[in-house]
C-alpha cells in the first residue's frame, strides 16, 4: 500500500512538474513575442505628461490612444490591461491591449449592479500581430475596435451621421486581410452603401445588415484580461 501511494505521488508530482514547464515555456515565448511593447505601453500609461513631450522625438506615437485614456486614468478609474492570445489558430498568439473602464450612468457615475459593485467592461486599443517574422500592429484612437471569432477584427467609426465599418481577417499566415468596407447614412430614409476602394454602391439594408451578420454573427471573441502592473505580473 505504502509503495502504491508513493508511485501515485510520483506520477502526480511528474504531471504537475510537466503542467508548469509548458507554462512557463509558454510565458516565456510570450514575454519574448510582445514583452517590449507591453513594457512601451506600461510606461505610456505611467509616464503620460513626459510621453506628451518626447512624442515624435525617437517615441512611437502609436500610442496616442493610450495616451488619451492615461491622463484620466485617476479621475474616471480606468486601467490599462491585455490578453494575449491565438485569435487564428495558427500557432502564433497575438496581443490584445485594451482598457479597462466603469459603465457610466446617465450622471456619468459609476453604475453598480444588483450586488452594489461598479459594472467595469472594456475598450480594445491595440492589435499586434506576427506576419513571419515581422511584428505588425493594428489600432484605433478615436474610434471603435471589435475582434470577433474567427480572427475577425472589426473597425467602426464615423462623423455626424454616418457611420463607416471595415471587416478584416487574420489570415492563417498572419497577413491582416482586409474583407469588406460598410457604410450607413441616417437620413430620411437611411442609406447604406458598400465601399471598394474610392467607389461605393448603394445597397439595400437588408444586404447591409446580411453583410455585418457575415463577420459578427459568430459573436465576440472572449478574453481574460490581465491588468497590466509590472513585470512580475506577465
Amino acid at each position: 500500500m505504502k509503495k502504491y501511494l508513493l508511485i501515485s505521488a510520483a506520477i502526480i508530482i511528474s504531471f504537475l512538474s510537466g503542467l508548469m514547464l509548458v507554462f512557463c515555456m509558454k510565458n516565456h515565448r510570450e514575454m519574448r513575442l510582445y514583452g517590449e511593447i507591453l513594457e512601451e505601453c506600461e510606461w505610456v500609461w505611467k509616464n503620460a505628461d513626459t510621453y506628451k513631450k518626447i512624442r515624435g522625438q525617437g517615441m512611437d506615437d502609436r500610442y496616442d490612444g493610450i495616451y488619451g485614456y492615461a491622463v484620466n486614468a485617476i479621475q474616471y478609474d480606468y486601467t490599462l490591461c491585455y490578453c494575449i492570445k491565438d485569435l487564428n489558430d495558427n500557432g502564433v498568439p497575438e496581443l490584445v491591449i485594451g482598457v479597462k473602464y466603469p459603465v457610466r450612468d446617465e450622471s456619468f457615475l459609476g453604475k453598480s449592479n444588483e450586488s452594489g459593485d461598479v459594472e467595469y467592461a472594456y475598450r480594445i486599443m491595440m492589435l499586434f500581430y506576427y506576419c513571419g517574422e515581422e511584428m505588425n500592429s493594428y489600432m484605433v484612437d478615436r474610434y471603435f475596435m471589435q475582434i470577433y471569432k474567427d480572427g475577425i477584427v472589426e473597425w467602426c467609426g464615423g462623423a455626424g451621421k454616418t457611420t463607416e465599418y471595415i471587416y478584416y481577417q487574420l489570415a492563417e499566415n498572419g497577413e491582416l486581410v482586409i474583407l469588406d468596407e460598410l457604410k450607413a447614412v441616417e437620413d430620411n430614409p437611411a442609406l447604406f452603401y458598400q465601399i471598394a476602394g474610392e467607389n461605393q454602391m448603394e445597397i439595400l439594408e437588408e444586404e447591409f445588415r446580411s453583410r455585418r451578420n457575415a463577420f459578427t454573427g459568430g459573436g465576440e471573441e472572449t478574453f481574460i484580461w490581465k491588468e497590466m502592473d509590472g513585470l512580475g505580473e506577465w
